[in-house]
Order: C-alpha cells, then sequence, then structure tokens
C-alpha cells in the first residue's frame, strides 16, 4: 500500500472540506502502517470512542455553555399558575465556583457524534446531571422545574472540529518533514490557500517553518470593515456583557477599566454598523485584564464574544 498516497489523498479530502467521519478509516490505516502509537491513540480518542473518565481532553475540547435554559410552572397569583418555557436561568447567582462548575465543561465525544450534532443555524442542547438540577432548582426557588438543558453554542462545536482538522493536517506536514523529506504532493497554491483557511477557522495559526501553532488572538474577516451583526447574535454579545459585568463585580466592583470597556462594547454596538476592530479591542482588553488576576471564566466570555465577530 502506497502510504505517501494514501496522505496525499487524506488531505485532499481535508482541504475539499470532507467531514472527519469520512477520512478517519484512512487516517488508521497510516497510523498502524507507520506504527505511530501517538496518532493511533489520538484516532482512537478524537474520532471514534471519545475521551473516557480517565483521559486527559485536550484544551481545546474544553467550552464555556452559552447558557442553561429550562421550562418551568411558576405561582401566579391567586393559586394560579404559569407555564413558563425556554427561559434562560441564571446560574452565576450560585457565586464564581458552582457558576464554573456548570459552566465549563470538557466535550468527551468523538468528533463523529460532534459531526452530527453540529447544525449551522442551531445550538445544542445536552442534559443536566443531578447535581446541576439541584443547582438549577436553588436558582429557580419554588418553581416546579418541568426539563433543563444546557446550551452549547454550534461555533463551539465547530471550533472543536476545525481543530482537529487543523491537527490532523500539522501531524501530515511534520510527516512530510520527517519521513518523506518534503516529497509529499500539497505545495500547489491552491493546496496551500486551502490548508491555511482551515488553520484559521480552527483558530490556529501557519508558521514558516511547517509547524502550527496556537494563536493567542482570534482571527476577524473583513480586515476590520464595518459589519452586519444579527439581532440575535447582538443579544447574546449583550447577555455576555451582563455576564463579564457581573462577575467583574464578584472580582471588584471597582473594576473601572473593564466597565469602560463593556460601556464601549455596548454603544459600539447600538450603532447601525458597528466597527469589528472597535468591537475586539473591547472583548480583548477585557480578556487581558482578566488574564492579569486569573479569572479564567471571564477570558471564555471575552473569547465568546469575539467568536460571534468571526465571519463564516
Amino acid at each position: 500500500m502506497d502510504i505517501k498516497q494514501l496522505i496525499e489523498e487524506t488531505i485532499t479530502d481535508l482541504i475539499n472540506n470532507k467531514s472527519l467521519e469520512s477520512v478517519f478509516g484512512k487516517v488508521q490505516v497510516i497510523a498502524k502502517s507507520l506504527k505511530n502509537n501517538t496518532l493511533s491513540q489520538w484516532v482512537d480518542c478524537e474520532l471514534i470512542n471519545g475521551y473516557g473518565e480517565d483521559d486527559v481532553v485536550p484544551e481545546y475540547r474544553q467550552v464555556h455553555i452559552a447558557e442553561i435554559k429550562a421550562d418551568y410552572i411558576a405561582p401566579h397569583g391567586f393559586g394560579a399558575l404559569q407555564v413558563v418555557t425556554s427561559q434562560r436561568v441564571p446560574i452565576e447567582n450560585l457565586g464564581r465556583e458552582r457558576y464554573e462548575q456548570i459552566a465549563i465543561i470538557s466535550l468527551r465525544e468523538p468528533i463523529t457524534s460532534l459531526q452530527q450534532a453540529y447544525k449551522p443555524d442551531h445550538d445544542v442542547h445536552y442534559s443536566l446531571t443531578p447535581f446541576e438540577m439541584n443547582e438549577v432548582q436553588k436558582v429557580l426557588g419554588n418553581r416546579q422545574i418541568m426539563q433543563a438543558y444546557k446550551v452549547i453554542s454550534n461555533q463551539d462545536l465547530l471550533k472543536i472540529i476545525n481543530k482537529a482538522k487543523s491537527k490532523l493536517i500539522d501531524v501530515f506536514m511534520e510527516f512530510n518533514d520527517t519521513i518523506f523529506n518534503g516529497d509529499l504532493n500539497i505545495h500547489s497554491s491552491n493546496n496551500a490557500d486551502r490548508i491555511q483557511k482551515i488553520v484559521i477557522n480552527a483558530g490556529l495559526v501557519q508558521t514558516g517553518d511547517g509547524t502550527i501553532n496556537v494563536h493567542e488572538s482570534n482571527v476577524l474577516g473583513g480586515k476590520n470593515q464595518d459589519i452586519s451583526i444579527s439581532s440575535g447574535s447582538k443579544a447574546q454579545i449583550a447577555d455576555i456583557l451582563n455576564r463579564i459585568e457581573q462577575l467583574s463585580n464578584e472580582v471588584d466592583e471597582d473594576r473601572t477599566d473593564i466597565a469602560e470597556a463593556i460601556l464601549t462594547i455596548r454603544e459600539e454596538l447600538s450603532k447601525p454598523t458597528p466597527q469589528s476592530k472597535v468591537l475586539k479591542m473591547g472583548f480583548s482588553f477585557i480578556k487581558k485584564i482578566a488574564s492579569s488576576f486569573v479569572d479564567k471564566s471571564m477570558e471564555v466570555l471575552a473569547d465568546k464574544g469575539i467568536s460571534y465577530l468571526i465571519e463564516s
């Protein structure tokens, strides 16, 4: 079997946007033929079986849920009851520690399952554990919960899928240097452009020496031109700002720097054609301040705000 040709075919599949599910068989053959245990283990966890409770889950699979929503029955005065559906539960009211226990999760499912769950126009719902349901009940008080679920942004799923594609390309680029002496047929300008697009979509940048490294900043399309933001995205960004504001007040109510950044974002967002550069700078500033006092939750929320500005 010509492993070199098989790798070239797999790279072509990836840059032509074929699903990881359609290529993992080829990747298995490549890993076993090259006796590469590291790649075999990665394929097993990432593409086939997912990550077990004892496995170390890659950091890129850690996501911050968009929100928790619940359907419940609430007292409505004089013995009457009201059914409330799809209502956001303000779990930040539980305090930072319990909030982070619920809001930050690792997605352990194989990429094939995440690809099936991903829908461009719909977020994904995850069920709550008994502990999490109990915490939600504390927030809702005397309301009777009918159902409650976590909402995972479809963009978070897409980011994980793109990261996995990018990591495969990274591995094959390394094989090109260490095994095939640069002889893989992947150097056409068209292929290079497509590979770069996959890498950028994953939040990565390719360096000049052929390696691929995580980049600390997010990539915004449109060269900082004015952008069109849907009403749904504006609502999500406004909600993120509210949560950042609440978390900031828990750390220090006098954080005027973060308060000013939030105000700047809100003012820009209210304009008919907000500038992506201003919005991104605001969130990036919040992220930088949050990192200075090691506030991971606020950093993740700032990243999530930026993600709504990235052009698909």
